[in-house]
């Protein structure tokens, strides 16, 4: 009998272990979240680009191409001519060529890295939205009990002479209320648990976010960012790319138009007569650069150019008019939520509930609405916290340092982002 009852605890445990291991949750980290930012398909893809570009022979050769060429005269084989034809390439048009090369490389590596920079400012987002998720949930659970509670008090009192039928209509709607909030931010849970596990490559939804290193919104609001920014965008990058790539062709085509030599020939024709007397022949032909031949192609470089420039004066105010904007919403939301923090210290509901704890007879329903009164600033303390976080991600963005190498991780009080 013992021996059973040892037998049974056994598998028991062991059931338990088993079942209990498939709902562990997995813990990431921030930074492992970030850094997952370079392994997704389209960031791969451009590595893979700009590494097999780099690895390409784009070199101009010296010499364009070899003609060999034949010619019969009367019919006859003894009087067959053969030439061999050399059309070199100058000089300048190699070194052009390869300018032209070097500044599409680049585009290519802006690209992947707008790429890169997008799906990175996704995965800042991501977090954020998912940190105060948890802590709004939890916040709201806390408010759902308060109003359960209250509604129960109210039960009791229905018959009292100072009850307020108001009072309870408005603790159901209330109640209503914060049902449908945590409804939304249960499902909003589900989707972004989802959507970290494909980002951090789990198979499961139980993952655990670890946030006991992210940075504080005190944190945030002692982190000295300037108001200028000092390096473009990567958009502007590219258009300024594109523009090294415009003037290279056009440098390319000047360089072909004014190439003197255009072929150099040895012509051989046949074994009638003396060797090197009247069959053999070198010739050279001469470009004459008096027909403008590649107008047409500068026109359009011109145009082209001149668009580029352009797009970037434009991008360059939108750029400098963003920055102003992310900088003044930033420090609106801090300044607001700073005020709002500290009222929240000094109101007198603390102090009131403070001082009515310590009194017998008190009504426990004032004593549930003033602790719902300090609960429902906490609340609202976490959605001004919230935007202040989105506003400071918003700023790094706009101020072009988020992306920028080596890669920090804002979110972390150690603020490497690195393996």
């Amino acid at each position: 009998m013992h021996f059973l009852l040892q037998k049974y605890q056994l598998l028991l445990f062991l059931f338990g272990m088993i079942f209990f291991s498939g709902y562990a949750q997995k813990e990431i980290t921030t930074t492992q979240v970030l850094l997952g930012a370079q392994q997704i398909e389209q960031v791969q893809f451009d590595s893979i680009q700009v590494a097999f570009l780099k690895n390409y022979n784009h070199n101009l050769p010296l010499i364009n191409n070899v003609e060999l060429r034949s010619e019969t005269r009367d019919l006859l084989l003894r009087r067959q001519e053969y030439a061999i034809r050399v059309k070199p390439n100058s000089l300048r048009a190699v070194l052009a060529k390869k300018q032209v090369y070097t500044s599409k490389i680049n585009e290519v590596e802006i690209q992947g890295r707008i790429h890169f920079n997008e799906e990175l400012e996704d995965r800042y987002n991501l977090l954020v939205d998912y940190i105060f998720n948890e802590k709004l949930r939890t916040a709201y659970e806390e408010r759902k009990i308060q109003l359960q509670d209250k509604l129960k008090i109210l039960e009791h009192t229905v018959y009292d002479e100072n009850f307020d039928v108001r009072d309870v209509v408005d603790s159901e709607e209330d109640l209503f209320e914060a049902e449908v909030v945590l409804l939304g931010l249960k499902e909003d849970q589900g989707y972004q648990n989802a959507v970290l596990s494909l980002m951090v490559g789990e198979s499961t939804n139980a993952i655990y976010l670890k946030s006991s290193d992210v940075i504080t919104a005190t944190q945030i609001l002692a982190t000295t960012l300037e108001e200028n920014t000092s390096q473009d965008n990567l958009e502007i990058q590219l258009r300024q790319s594109k523009l090294t790539t415009i003037e290279s062709e056009m440098e390319l085509d000047v360089a072909k138009s004014k190439k003197i030599i255009d072929f150099v020939q040895a012509k051989y024709g046949g074994k009638n007569s003396v060797f090197f007397d009247e069959n053999f022949a070198i010739g050279v032909g001469i470009n004459l650069p008096f027909f403008g031949n590649t107008r047409e192609k500068r026109s359009d470089h011109y145009f082209d150019k001149l668009l580029t420039e352009s797009e970037i004066v434009a991008l360059k105010n939108e750029q400098e008019k963003d920055h102003k904007s992310a900088y003044e919403d930033f420090r609106r939301t801090a300044m607001k939520y700073q005020i709002f923090k500290e009222q929240a210290t000094n109101s007198s509901v603390s102090s009131l509930l403070e001082i009515y704890k310590k009194i017998e007879g008190v009504s426990p329903l004032i004593l549930l609405k003033l602790k719902m009164s300090e609960h429902n600033k906490k609340i609202d303390i976490l959605k001004l916290e919230h935007e202040l976080y989105e506003k400071y991600i918003k700023m790094l963005v706009s101020k072009n340092v988020l992306f920028q190498t080596p890669f920090t991780n804002y979110l972390n009080t150690n603020s490497s982002l690195r393996d």
